[in-house]
């Protein structure tokens, strides 16, 4: 992963960070916000099993960090996620509970929603739109 841009906006904090193939075209693109009490993460593109190991990483780590109340995963920009992408989510989560932490979903689009209510993990996890 190639940080592109780290800022300060207001009391707040911005992460930008790319993942490029060889061709230098961009296979991930993810944005991490924070705030002093929930960490705001925004993955792009596709989660899926080439790249959801790293995604949970980005998920964990987010989460530890600045000893964070909790993880708002804004999945506004994510066209499509797998079994293994969920699957990042559902471990994330279950860390999240173990430490008693707040994790939420929102801006879930209506394909990604889809695969939430077909696996019921839309019962299993915080949505907000």
């Amino acid at each position: 992963m190639v940080d592109v841009e780290r800022k300060s906006l207001w009391s707040n904090e911005a992460h930008l960070s790319l993942k490029l193939n060889r061709f230098n075209r961009i296979l991930t693109m993810q944005a991490t916000l924070s705030n002093p009490k929930y960490q705001v993460i925004c993955p792009q593109g596709n989660i899926n099993a080439a790249n959801a190991l790293e995604f949970e990483r980005s998920l964990i780590t987010a989460m530890q960090q600045n000893n964070a109340q909790g993880l708002l995963v804004n999945l506004e920009a994510v066209e499509s996620i797998d079994s293994a992408g969920l699957m990042a989510l559902v471990s994330a989560l279950k860390l999240s509970q173990s430490q008693g932490r707040d994790f939420c979903l929102c801006s879930v689009s209506p394909a990604l929603r889809i695969i939430f209510e077909l696996t019921q993990l839309d019962r299993v996890f915080e949505i907000r739109d």
